[in-house]
């Protein structure tokens, strides 16, 4: 009896990531908004700015890769989740994607004393 439920817990511990990036997380971003500062038009304008990440996120989720959404939570959601972080994570990631593949010679390899 115990054995299905053990293999249950496996498999839905491996299905989680997986499932957290098929659509857009969700955090809460008053703590990293706050960052310190008790000036309410800053606090406002964070807030307002995380909103309007989130939104973009939306409607762009489904264009970025799953192993990108996956890293790019991971590292957004870290210390204080951020949707302009997470954003921004994507974006680059993409951006790097798109660069093209250049060897670079650093000529012979020389042993510096």
């Amino acid at each position: 009896m115990r054995l299905p439920l053990a293999f249950a817990v496996v498999v839905l511990g491996f299905a989680g990531p997986v499932a957290a990036a098929d659509q857009v997380p969700t955090f809460d971003v008053r703590q990293s908004c706050r960052g310190g500062s008790d000036n309410p038009a800053a606090l406002e304008s964070c807030l307002k700015s995380e909103a309007e990440a989130r939104t973009q996120l939306v409607a762009q989720w489904a264009q970025f890769p799953a192993a990108q959404r996956r890293g790019c939570i991971a590292e957004a959601g870290r210390e204080m989740a951020s949707y302009v972080e997470l954003l921004t994570c994507l974006q680059i990631a993409g951006e790097a994607k798109a660069l093209p593949k250049q060897q670079i010679d650093l000529g012979p390899l020389r042993k510096i004393d």
